[in-house]
């Protein structure tokens, strides 16, 4: 969080400027898009002063997936992502740092893999460029970063690289470990513990000594008792609840009061502003069209695993994609996006199943900000309704159908099915990410108001 802290300011490495800014103007794109980049950027990340306490919100923004989308808006020549190139090596500098720091699986791939005697050389070199570029960054004055008074971050990565690495060399000399998970020198076990404690006594961070007292003795004796595994019944929450990691030991739910007025009304007029702004932004529709292509390929990659028949999987794929004429096909503009992104493992779809996610998000766009009042079916019926008639999807699709099994409208209606699902939680989210709760604005100040 003190690397966020210290990127709310500019600052720069070799004389280019490393700015905030870009990455704010990412997060108003894809608010007035109502899409995003591949990335989890929300207002809550904008505005982490009310929720300084929580390291996700840093990692989510000084990641890799803000950096690829803001030099791939930069590639297409938007304005406000000009000159981005320095913040853009820093994001995936940091980004490559927290995930050599918290390396946690045995099995990890990249920077998360675990410290082993064969890879060890090969961090320690990584780890002299890293340390080498922090110790470059300035201030705007040119003043070094590391003697300002924002040198906290600077100073903490630089320790904390050296600390583990020193470790696991003398660790990995001895003949008891074979490799080190770096996450278990992190102190989030400990912050869970005491996230633990204050759950049991409704998030009260101020508990008096008599509270911690009999929050203790709970939790000890709870931890304590477990069943064993051959018996006639088992705890089925057992692995949760009394786990440090992962459990919760009371579980509470309040209704929200919804808000009086002329709701209908409100949602009117903050649709119309929405799509004033979509289209002031994005007249052509191709930057919605490039995620529209990239979610496709998480809906073909569910998809295969569902349908069995070849012919129906050979449909939805894109075939030969590098001897492939791109120009006669729709969907090669806007495949760029996912190129841009795949490492390996995207998938590139057909022009047909492009199309289809294309003419659903259409007609769900009308209901933009009434995701409650979304009609499944009807959509469905309408996308299905406009290509069956024209015959303009699947063309070459001849299956040897089974009675009462058509697999054109079968795959219509699980690819709308698929892309509706993905569209309502996104906007869903969208909606709930602007809504700041009492408790962060005020923090410690709503044990005290009563509320």
């Amino acid at each position: 969080m003190l690397c966020l802290t210290a990127a709310y300011k500019q600052f720069r490495v070799n004389n280019e400027y490393i700015k905030w800014e870009y990455i704010e103007n990412l997060h108003d794109l894809q608010e007035k898009l109502k899409f995003k980049f591949a990335n989890k950027l929300s207002s809550t990340h904008i505005s982490f002063k009310n929720s300084i306490m929580k390291v996700k919100y840093a990692v989510q923004v000084l990641s890799s997936s803000v950096g690829d989308a803001i030099e791939f808006l930069d590639s297409l020549g938007l304005p406000d992502f000009q000159n981005s190139k320095a913040t853009v090596s820093f994001l995936r500098m940091v980004d490559r740092v927290f995930d050599f720091l918290n390396s946690r699986c045995p099995y990890g791939k990249g920077y998360k893999r675990p410290i082993n005697a064969k890879n060890i050389e090969f961090f320690e070199n990584e780890s002299k460029k890293w340390i080498q570029y922090f110790l470059k960054l300035k201030t705007v004055s040119g003043q070094p970063l590391y003697t300002s008074p924002r040198k906290n971050f600077v100073i903490a990565f630089v320790t904390s690289i050296k600390s583990l690495l020193a470790v696991s060399r003398d660790l990995l000399r001895t003949p008891f470990y074979k490799y080190i998970l770096t996450y278990k020198f992190s102190q989030d076990l400990l912050e869970l513990f005491f996230g633990i404690i204050r759950l049991r006594f409704g998030c009260n961070n101020n508990p008096t000594a008599y509270q911690f007292y009999f929050a203790m003795k709970t939790i000890l004796l709870k931890n304590d008792i477990t069943p064993s595994e051959s018996g006639n019944a088992l705890l089925l929450a057992a692995t949760e609840e009394n786990s440090y990691t992962y459990g919760s030991f009371l579980t509470s739910r309040t209704n929200r009061k919804k808000d009086e007025g002329n709701v209908q009304g409100d949602d009117e007029e903050e649709f119309f502003l929405s799509l004033l702004a979509t289209v002031e932004v994005d007249p052509t529709g191709i930057l919605r069209d490039f995620i529209v292509f990239h979610i496709c390929g998480f809906i073909v990659r569910k998809l295969t695993d569902k349908i069995d028949c070849a012919r129906c999987k050979t449909a939805i794929l894109r075939q030969n994609p590098v001897e492939h004429n791109y120009c006669a096909e729709e969907s090669a503009v806007y495949e760029r996006f996912t190129r841009f992104k795949n490492r390996g493992g995207l998938v590139l779809v057909s022009e047909d199943v492009f199309r289809i996610a294309r003419e659903c998000e259409n007609e769900c766009f009308v209901y933009l900000n009434n995701v409650k009042d979304i009609k499944f079916s009807k959509i469905i019926l309408a996308v299905q309704t406009k290509f069956i008639e024209c015959d303009s999807v699947f063309k070459d699709l001849d299956c040897d159908s089974e009675l009462f099994a058509n697999h054109k409208l079968v795959l219509i209606q699980n690819i709308c099915a698929f892309y509706l699902k993905i569209r309502i939680y996104s906007l869903t989210a969208w909606k709930n990410s602007r809504k700041i709760s009492k408790r962060k604005a005020h923090g410690k100040a709503v044990l005290f108001s009563g509320d």
